[in-house]
């Protein structure tokens, strides 16, 4: 009897310390984890800064040539798609991740694109294309915050109606009397206003990823 309690005092002592590790490793992989996704906003706020700083440098630049306006759109697109595509090779294996190599193709695509454009409304099609798919994103991580149940999630919801509203805009045109420069301008300020507000909100709502972040 006392071989036999012995026996079964290690067994519950050995699963004891491998809980005990376990647990350990757990609680580090979610503090790694929560700290790539800080860097993940923080990337895509100082893209955005940078964003709203170009907006005001083309609103207040009258006359700026159509190259010059086009190299400006084409670098803030590849910057984008560098960010998207380093995070989704460092963390390629979590699903939230995984739609990151398609905003970076997608956006290396438009960034190729522009300096094909002659006129500027294909350069606003195209500054519209890459509203909507940094929308998407926006509008999947509502969907975590409804599937959540979190009241909040209307708020990002509706920043991010405003952003497809913007991207109509972009799509129609109706400041067709300004120019080019100032156009593209404007944009970029109301879009990053919005973005700075979405990526605030979802950095306050951090911690609530990591139960996405396990699958």
């Amino acid at each position: 009897m006392k071989i036999m309690y012995n026996e079964e005092a290690q067994k519950k002592s050995s699963g004891g310390i491998l809980e005990r590790i376990f647990h350990r490793r757990k609680k580090r992989l979610f503090s790694n984890i929560e700290l790539e996704f800080q860097k993940y906003l923080d990337a895509f706020t100082i893209f955005t800064v940078l964003f709203i700083f170009l907006g005001v440098v083309l609103a207040i630049w009258s006359g700026i040539s159509s190259i010059v306006l086009r190299i400006f759109i084409a670098f803030s697109f590849f910057l984008y798609a560098g960010i998207a595509f380093y995070f989704f090779f460092r963390r390629r294996e979590l699903s939230f991740y995984n739609f990151c190599i398609l905003y970076g193709i997608i956006s290396f695509l438009l960034g190729t694109f522009v300096f094909f454009q002659e006129n500027i409304q294909g350069v606003l099609n195209l500054l519209g294309v890459f509203y909507l798919t940094i929308s998407f994103g926006h509008y999947l991580e509502s969907f975590y915050f409804f599937r959540m149940h979190d009241n909040d999630a209307l708020v990002l919801l509706v920043s991010n109606v405003l952003i497809d509203f913007i991207a109509i805009l972009l799509f129609i045109n109706p400041f067709a009397q300004l120019l080019g420069g100032e156009v593209i301008g404007v944009f970029l300020i109301l879009f990053g206003i919005l973005q700075i507000s979405i990526l605030s909100f979802l950095n306050k709502k951090s911690s609530s990823f990591l139960s996405f972040f396990e699958s």
